[in-house]
């Protein structure tokens, strides 16, 4: 009887381990990826997402151990933008103080965020995660 629960532990385990290291977004979101941020300064954007609208999440960006920019605590604005043929669509912009923001379930496309901050100024993040 030991012997059929430790297999079933074990394979609870693996069956764990697989599902993180192959990345599986979890089942409410549609995706995610997780980046950071190297001394971004005003108009610096992130990497581009699709996003396929298959789900009502709420597309969101999260920084975390951040450091430059004018003053932290007051952070700096992000915003997002659609990217389309011909000038792209801003989907609002956000004030940021290394945490995280939403912008609510946006229309399928592809989209990116950049930073908008004094001139001389730079942000960076050792972790970005961006959910949709």
């Amino acid at each position: 009887m030991h012997h059929i629960r430790t297999r079933a532990v074990r394979g609870a385990a693996v069956a764990a381990i697989l599902t993180l290291t192959a990345g599986v977004a979890p089942a409410h979101a549609e995706g995610y990826f997780v980046s950071s941020l190297s001394n971004f300064s005003d108009g610096d954007e992130s990497r581009r997402w699709t996003d396929k609208n298959t789900d009502g999440t709420s597309t969101s960006v999260s920084l975390w151990s951040c450091s430059g920019a004018p003053h932290m605590s007051s952070g700096f604005r992000l915003e997002v933008w659609k990217d389309v043929f011909g000038p792209d669509e801003g989907k609002g912009s956000k004030q940021n103080t290394c945490n995280i923001n939403y912008w609510g379930d946006l229309a399928s496309g592809s989209y990116y965020f950049e930073t908008q901050l004094p001139s001389g100024f730079s942000v960076s993040a050792s972790g970005v995660r961006v959910d949709y």
